[in-house]
């Protein structure tokens, strides 16, 4: 599927997860919706438009699909800064200050998206026949680092739900989970091949 569709069609179903998740089966407040919730849809559509630019064959829609993701992923992490604080994510607080594994999974965070910096810029046009093949590709791969510490990210930040399914709202696993797993992929075929 091309790229825009492809989007499109993840954030719906991510927003429409989050929004059950959260809001249907779990106990979150209406009033988040239009930030909070959209946040985590963008956060797992980010990992997963990133994950497909190193899964699908075509390079011009693995382009498209990683300045999307890389789109995303910013944006995300501007949302989470603007909302970080006890009221939006009490977990990630032990009183005022961060916990330990909050600090870690954003400092994480923050590095993968410095990681994702690299393909996104040597994704512009012109940028290839400018540069090395060999240095080319290293820039493509540093992608892999910024995918390998998503899901570290998402592993720092979410591990303790993940291992108590029975408090899961409505049977569904954590974003942070399905994040964790979406940003393997690309790592898992690698590993295959």
């Amino acid at each position: 599927m091309k790229p825009y569709p492809a989007a499109a069609i993840i954030l719906a179903i991510t927003l429409a997860y989050s929004t059950f998740r959260y809001h249907v089966y779990g106990d979150a407040s209406w009033a988040w919706f239009p930030l909070w919730t959209t946040n985590k849809a963008l956060s797992w559509t980010a990992a997963a438009l990133l994950a497909s630019s190193y899964l699908v064959a075509d390079k011009t829609d693995a382009r498209r699909y990683g300045l999307l993701g890389f789109a995303l992923m910013a944006w995300h992490c501007l949302v989470s800064l603007f909302l970080l604080g006890p009221e939006f994510y009490a977990k990630l607080y032990a009183g005022n200050a961060l916990t330990a594994a909050a600090l870690s999974s954003m400092v994480l965070g923050a590095i993968g998206a410095l990681a994702f910096c690299c393909p996104a810029w040597a994704s512009r046009a012109g940028v290839k026949e400018s540069l090395d093949l060999s240095r080319w590709f290293t820039l493509q791969r540093m992608g892999y680092l910024g995918l390998a510490l998503t899901a570290i990210h998402c592993l720092a930040i979410g591990l303790p739900g993940w291992l108590t399914p029975s408090k899961w709202p409505g049977g569904l696993p954590p974003i942070t989970l399905m994040g964790f797993l979406t940003a393997l992929m690309p790592a898992v075929r690698f590993v295959r091949r």
